[in-house]
């Protein structure tokens, strides 16, 4: 099936970006939980209760965003640079269609990169003795909220790579725009039947964006 060869050739383009971001998430969590090695080169941040405190949440999605938005920056100015963008045109599926599924891709593959390391971190603090006290996955619900939100900045990152024109003009306005909804949509969230129904809401009218883009972009 095409999608999922479009699935595995976004995974290949982005391994060395999920090479660097799983030693940017052991940095940052070993940091979290107050590895004296990593501190002394970037200073203090923890020992820090994890997933409850501010402090965990600030330096994990810090990373978790950065992350995001290089991941659509790769996604489309890596592909104009290495003239590969042809190569898809060449497929027998609508150029929209192609850059459509190429950014949901990306979209679920910055899910996977920012989730993995939180799931794995928390099998490790599961295991009895690791904390002074019982962890339990409930603990987690605030960050999962803000996991969420990953599509729709990656989705702005994407579609800035995307758009021409210039940097400090116009390219970057999509990504701009994102983060003011991303807040909104985190601030009205006040159950998960809401915040997946913002979400699903934002990430369409992203997509219809992207296609209207698609559509008038030139890729020669």
């Amino acid at each position: 099936m095409w999608v999922l060869q479009i699935f595995y050739k976004e995974f290949l383009s982005l391994r060395p970006l999920i090479g660097l971001a799983a030693i940017a998430f052991l940095i940052a969590l070993l940091g979290l939980n107050g590895n004296r090695v990593v501190m002394s080169y970037i200073g203090t941040i923890g020992p820090t209760y994890p997933f409850l405190t501010l402090t965990f949440g600030y330096v994990y999605f810090l990373v978790a965003f950065a992350v995001t938005v290089v991941i659509g920056f790769w996604q489309t100015q890596f592909e104009f640079a290495r003239g590969t963008w042809l190569f898809l045109l060449h497929r027998p599926q609508r150029i929209d269609l192609l850059v459509i599924v190429k950014a949901l891709c990306g979209a679920i593959l910055a899910l996977s990169i920012c989730a993995v390391p939180a799931i794995l971190y928390g099998l490790y603090l599961s295991i009895p003795g690791v904390l002074p006290a019982p962890f339990q996955w409930s603990y987690t619900g605030q960050f999962w909220r803000l996991w969420m939100l990953i599509p729709i900045l990656q989705l702005g990152s994407y579609a800035s790579g995307l758009r021409q024109g210039r940097w400090y003009v116009s390219k970057l306005c999509p990504l701009l725009a994102v983060i003011p909804v991303m807040v909104l949509a985190y601030i009205l969230s006040i159950n998960w039947f809401l915040l997946v129904f913002i979400v699903s809401v934002i990430v369409t009218l992203q997509l219809l964006e992207l296609r209207q883009e698609a559509l008038q972009r030139d890729f020669s």
